[in-house]
């Protein structure tokens, strides 16, 4: 398994606001990218052949975490778009696993940089960032069960 953060928006990103990115994901459960030009094209590459199935996702705007994603499903590539609302046509389908809550959350992924990275340093403050926050949902979806030890009655 393997940490990723990214970005999703077209070109028009102030037209693209993180309620709009947060729709694709409920309706949808697909992230995706765009086309890039020919050398600029190695984020596509990576998306289509490094990121696989139960990875998991930061998906953010900027520095802002938006949502925490499970990667359920192989790259697709689609013709038919929807321009106003999915435009991407590289996809994956995903499982929500948390949505950012401004209310209970309290964090940036700092040094965030790129449309999609993988986390390959650990020790990176994103990479830390997106891990806790990974941490944090399955401490509260799967809380620890308490060890009952008898103690010795003898």
């Amino acid at each position: 398994m393997n940490y990723w953060h990214m970005q999703i928006h077209p070109n028009n990103q102030k037209d693209f606001p993180n309620v709009k990115i947060r729709k694709i994901l409920e309706d949808k459960s697909v992230i995706g990218l765009g086309e890039w030009e020919k050398g600029k094209d190695q984020q596509l590459e990576q998306f289509k052949n490094k990121m696989g199935v139960e990875d998991i996702v930061a998906v953010r705007n900027g520095h802002t975490p938006i949502a925490l994603v499970e990667i359920t499903g192989e790259y697709e590539h689609i013709e038919s778009v929807d321009e106003g609302l999915d435009w991407f046509p590289n996809r994956r389908k995903v499982k929500i696993l948390t949505f950012y809550n401004n209310e209970k959350d309290n964090f940036t992924i700092p040094m965030a940089q790129g449309t999609l990275s993988i986390c390959s340093d650990y020790e990176r403050e994103t990479s830390k960032a997106i891990l806790k926050w990974h941490k944090k949902f399955l401490t509260e979806k799967y809380p620890p069960l308490l060890k009952v030890c008898p103690e010795d009655s003898a």
